[in-house]
């Protein structure tokens, strides 16, 4: 046994003495890849970015400094992610007991740029923490900015304006003001708790205002409010990135096929209504102040 543990320390001194260096131990703490970036800019254009952007940056845990992100970057526990406003970053969050996707952005915007609800302070950038612990699988610390989430398994637990929010498994939508202390929480398929109020059951569909250190507060909404909800997530989640397929994959092109059949490639856009947008969906502001 002594013998071993010479053995080991002279490896150690060897290895050091070349050179080399053990991983950090965060490099155990993985939670995920930033999978996509996107800056939306005006209506019904999204640029696709592809490098490093000081748009978005990380502070790694214990760290004091911040680089620039890029769809490659690795998010690692304890993690800051910082991003500019009118900037979507999708990261796919993977580990052994957990699986979804968290789509980061500053605030809930639609298709036409404007927001859902109404803060007092608006946010113009998002700051958020990766945490964890033990009766959670994957934590995160909205400090401002907004969220939306496509969880599939696991346990993920959203700090909101101070509001514990439990995710067993949804699709929803979270915002905080720039102050960290007031929010909204939109759930539009799923299941999610409140673990400091169990007693506040949350349905499919609903809103709950949050203020920090008080219970949340469900909101009445009307079917247009909750589809303006989620024309949101539809927005944020999936179809910011379609633009970015390649045109003959985008559903916007077709193949006529007496064209294809003459050996002539062509291509049609097809519009579902004459002002441009094939989802032909119905901008409704909700007045929730």
């Amino acid at each position: 046994m002594r013998t071993m543990i010479r053995i080991a320390v002279l490896t150690s001194v060897l290895l050091a003495g070349a050179g080399f260096r053990a991983p950090v131990a965060h490099a155990q703490s993985r939670i995920g890849n930033v999978r996509r970036i996107a800056e939306v800019l005006a209506a019904r254009r999204e640029r696709e970015i592809k490098d490093a952007t000081p748009l978005v940056r990380i502070q790694r845990a214990g760290g004091t400094s911040w680089t620039n992100a890029s769809p490659s970057s690795q998010l690692f526990m304890q993690d800051q992610l910082m991003l500019q406003r009118y900037v979507d970053v999708q990261v796919e969050a993977k580990g052994a007991p957990y699986d979804g996707v968290l789509t980061f952005l500053p605030e809930l915007i639609r298709e036409s740029r404007d927001p859902v609800y109404s803060f007092e302070a608006p946010t113009r950038d998002g700051v958020y923490r990766m945490t964890g612990g033990s009766d959670v699988d994957l934590g995160v610390d909205i400090q401002r900015g907004a969220l939306v989430v496509q969880w599939n398994h696991g346990r993920l637990e959203v700090l909101a304006a101070g509001t514990r929010i439990d995710v067993l498994g949804t699709r929803l939508a979270i915002a905080v003001d720039s102050t960290g202390d007031a929010g909204w929480v939109y759930l539009e398929q799923g299941t999610i708790v409140f673990p400091d109020f169990p007693a506040i059951t949350v349905n499919n569909g609903e809103v709950f205002r949050l203020l920090r250190s008080a219970p949340p507060v469900r909101r009445q909404t009307e079917p247009a409010q909750r589809s303006a909800f989620d024309d949101v997530v539809d927005f944020n989640h999936s179809v910011v990135w379609s633009g970015f397929r390649p045109f003959y994959l985008k559903p916007l092109y077709i193949v006529p096929a007496t064209l294809a059949a003459g050996g002539v490639i062509g291509w049609l856009i097809t519009r579902d209504n004459g002002n441009g947008d094939p989802r032909g969906r119905v901008i409704i502001r909700i007045p929730f102040e």
